[in-house]
């Protein structure tokens, strides 16, 4: 009788584990979608200014203060998207 609550008790952890996992992959996808169009912005301006830097690289030493604003902005939006997991 013992061990078949020793296998029971297992079966129920290892369901308890995979439901848990599911919990947090489901958790980690509703940030990713809540993200979205933060990480799409950040993501178009990031593709303008190389795309401008990349046109006229003379121009590159004025758009210094734009760039910073795009990569805090691309870092903020990752953040966002990987808030609570160990990444973040």
């Amino acid at each position: 009788m013992k061990n078949e609550m020793k296998k029971i008790s297992a079966l129920d952890y290892v369901a308890a584990r995979k439901a848990s996992s599911a919990r947090a992959e489901a958790t980690a996808a509703s940030r990713l979608i809540a993200a979205a169009p933060d990480l799409l912005e950040a993501l178009e301006d990031a593709e303008f200014l190389l795309r401008k830097i990349g046109i006229n690289w003379k121009e590159a030493g004025s758009m210094a203060d734009s760039c910073l604003r795009s990569a805090v902005d691309a870092r903020a939006a990752m953040e966002k998207a990987m808030a609570g997991t160990k990444s973040a």
